[in-house]
């Protein structure tokens, strides 16, 4: 993961509603996009997650050469296209988000622009392929030095890949990425905090799926009160609200009232469906 500058650099776009839903520029006028790029069946060639100290808050991504290769691609963009801005991005083991800034109106839109990404993405998937190095491109690599070698190493032979087989048998090598990434237009700024945010999350929330997958099963018969509950998330925060209550009560405390107010409002919120944050990130949802 490494959040880019994402302050406005163009003072000529300050709408809140953007132009890529007005008729004619759309999805080539002034616009935030998120993009996301996905490897399928879930295969980790990017990188792998670690988590230092089994705490998925500190997550983060180790970076396969291939990974770092897909990376540069991404970075690379503003450089065929000025008027568009990388503003932030996050590279997991099998996929990668990207939040885009096209900050004045595009001759041929943004989807021309993402495909181009694509194909160029996608000729490092044939050129991994192809490599003997195949196994070496596809290894996390936490030596910055080896991983930008071993990445050039394989942008070079992807540039030269097709004019050496030919076309016949370049494109029988497998992509890597079959699938089109997936482009969807933020329809007003205000959503850019929450979509840097869910994509700065991705790493913590495989960590925690990983090392807590018990957050992610159902709970039969949560006891709040005198109802019964299903329950899928981190449960056991219902349960320590109770008891900072209970021990607060029998100390004197004068936080009880507010604990005793909050466990109130939240079982009178349980008579419906309700959904709670716990402090991972995953929520907590309950139904009667």
């Amino acid at each position: 993961m490494k959040p880019t500058n994402y302050e406005m650099t163009d003072d000529t776009v300050t709408q809140e509603k953007w132009q890529w839903q007005e008729p004619g520029t759309a999805w080539k006028g002034a616009a935030l996009y998120h993009v996301t790029l996905t490897v399928p069946d879930s295969r980790s060639v990017l990188g792998k997650i670690i988590t230092p100290e089994g705490d998925p808050a500190k997550a983060c991504v180790v970076r396969t050469p291939l990974g770092d290769a897909v990376v540069d691609c991404l970075m690379s963009i503003p450089q065929h296209h000025p008027e568009v801005q990388v503003l932030h991005f996050c590279l997991m083991p099998d996929h990668l988000h990207a939040v885009l800034y096209v900050r004045r109106f595009m001759t041929r839109g943004v989807g021309t622009l993402v495909r181009g990404f694509w194909q160029a993405v996608k000729k490092l998937g044939r050129a991994c392929s192809a490599s003997p190095m195949v196994s070496s491109f596809m290894s996390p690599n936490g030596i910055r030095e080896k991983l930008k070698e071993e990445s050039r190493q394989l942008q070079d032979f992807a540039a030269t890949l097709r004019g050496r087989m030919g076309d016949e048998s370049y494109y029988r090598l497998l992509p890597l990425f079959t699938e089109m990434p997936f482009i969807r237009p933020m329809s007003r700024y205000s959503q850019l905090p929450n979509t840097i945010r869910y994509i700065d999350m991705n790493p913590q929330r495989l960590a925690t799926k990983r090392l807590k997958p018990s957050f992610f099963r159902v709970q039969k018969d949560v006891v709040i009160g005198s109802r019964s509950y299903d329950g899928v998330g981190n449960v056991a925060l219902l349960m320590e609200e109770r008891r900072h209550c209970a021990c607060a009560a029998h100390h004197g405390g004068a936080g009880c009232v507010w604990r005793h107010s909050a466990v109130a409002q939240l079982q009178k919120l349980l008579c419906i469906d309700g959904t709670q944050r716990d402090g991972d990130g995953v929520a907590v949802y309950l139904a009667r």
